[in-house]
């Protein structure tokens, strides 16, 4: 009986640590689009947004439309898909699609990250120049500008 005992015991530890292992490894893989950016620049002084993304898309898209669902750049850039809703003054989106698709929404804080007030879409072509804006003695901000 003590031998069954020992037997379970040891089955649900080991199963523990390997399912402890698994979510550890899935969530060094979820590096968020902000986390990727924002680490990608403090080591690159220039950056096309293809190279921190791993999904296709042809087009993104900057929507500043503050409480709003997106129904703006979909309507004025013909493009198809969900997005949700802005939630606050300080939040933007970037809405990427693939042959008029939308294929990921990202909403970012614009505290952090800002872009060329006069982009509306970016393409993987597109080359910006990284900028730092010192906000206080402790943080910066992101400050990305075309480099036409």
């Amino acid at each position: 009986m003590k031998k069954i005992i020992y037997i379970v015991i040891s089955t649900i530890i080991v199963l523990l640590l390997v399912m402890f292992i698994l979510m550890n490894i899935n969530n060094a893989d979820t590096e968020s689009f902000e986390e990727k950016l924002i680490r990608y620049c403090k080591n690159n002084s220039k950056i096309q947004l293809t190279e921190i993304t791993d999904f296709e898309w042809d087009k993104a898209y900057l929507d500043y439309d503050s409480y709003q669902g997106g129904e703006a750049i979909k309507e004025k850039h013909g493009i198809t898909g969900s997005l949700q809703k802005i939630r606050s003054d300080y939040l933007f989106r970037i809405a990427f699609s693939k042959d008029g698709k939308i294929t990921e929404d990202i909403i970012l804080n614009m505290f952090y990250i800002e872009f060329d007030e006069s982009i509306e879409v970016i393409t993987p072509k597109t080359l910006f120049t990284v900028n730092w804006v010192q906000l206080d003695d402790d943080n910066q901000m992101l400050s990305l500008v075309e480099n036409k």
